[in-house]
C-alpha cells in the first residue's frame, strides 16, 4: 500500500513527528512500498494534487466505458436477432419431423436447389428428409414460385443395417416463398416412393413441410 512520507523543509506551515521529534515539514510526497527486487531509491512519488487528478481521470475514463457499453448493448442485441435460426420441419407418415439446427442445410447451384433435414437420434432412430430441385437457378425465378416435379428422398436409420428404410422418387412440389440474402423460406409437400431397401413399404406421406434457411453456394 502507499503510504505518507514526512519530508523536512526549510519552510513549511505544518508540522509531523519523525523520530520522536518536531520538526517543520510538509507532507507532500506519496511513497509506494519498496519492492523485494527494485532498488529502495526507486519510489513513487506523487502529490496529492496529482493523486486526486489520476482518480479523476481513471473515474471519467470508467463512466464512458460503461457508457458506450450501455449504448452498445442494443446494437449488439440487434446484430444477434438479425441472424435468425434455420429451421426444416414436416409431417411425415403422421409422425412430426424437425431437424436439428446444426443438420438442417440448403445447397445452391445455378442448375439446381435442395433443402435437407434431420432429427436428433430418438431411440436410436434418426430421421432425414431432403427436397431438391431442378434444372433451375432459383435466383433467377420471381418469386413466389411453386415447383411440382422437385426430387424427394426420406429415410430411417437405426442401429442396425436391418432397420434402415429409404424412400427416393420424384413428385415432391416445392413452394419458395422468398429468398433474401441468400436466405430462402418456402413450404414442401407430397409422397415419396420406397427405395429397394424396403420395397413393400407404402410410399412416404409428406405433409406441413415448412423451412427457413440459408443456401450455401456448391460454386457450380
Amino acid at each position: 500500500m502507499y503510504r505518507w512520507e514526512c519530508v523536512i523543509m526549510r519552510v513549511g506551515p505544518r508540522r509531523c513527528v519523525e523520530g520522536g521529534r518536531a520538526s517543520r515539514v510538509t507532507l507532500i510526497r506519496l511513497v509506494a512500498p519498496r519492492s523485494p527486487v527494485v532498488s529502495s531509491a526507486a519510489h513513487m512519488s506523487v502529490t496529492p494534487r496529482e493523486g486526486r487528478t489520476s482518480s479523476v481521470r481513471r473515474s471519467r475514463s470508467l463512466v464512458v466505458t460503461l457508457a458506450a457499453v450501455v449504448l452498445a448493448g442494443p446494437l449488439l442485441q440487434n446484430a444477434v436477432a438479425k441472424k435468425p435460426t434455420p429451421r426444416l420441419s414436416a409431417t411425415v407418415n403422421g409422425k412430426r419431423l424437425k431437424s436439428l439446427k446444426r443438420a438442417t442445410i440448403g445447397l445452391y447451384s445455378t442448375a439446381s436447389f435442395s433443402v435437407n433435414g434431420a432429427t436428433k437420434p430418438r431411440r436410436g432412430l434418426v430421421r432425414s428428409i431432403t427436397v431438391n430441385c431442378g434444372p433451375v437457378n432459383i435466383k433467377t425465378v420471381a418469386l413466389p414460385t411453386t415447383l411440382t416435379d422437385c426430387f424427394g428422398a426420406y429415410t430411417e436409420a437405426g442401429r442396425t443395417a436391418a432397420a434402415f428404410k429409404q424412400w427416393t422418387s420424384g413428385g415432391m412440389e416445392l413452394t419458395v416463398e422468398s429468398l433474401d440474402g441468400g436466405r430462402i423460406v418456402g413450404t414442401f409437400r407430397g409422397a415419396i416412393q420406397p427405395s429397394g431397401a424396403n420395397p413393400g413399404d407404402p410410399p412416404a406421406s409428406v405433409e406441413g413441410g415448412r423451412f427457413s434457411l440459408v443456401l450455401k453456394d456448391t460454386g457450380v
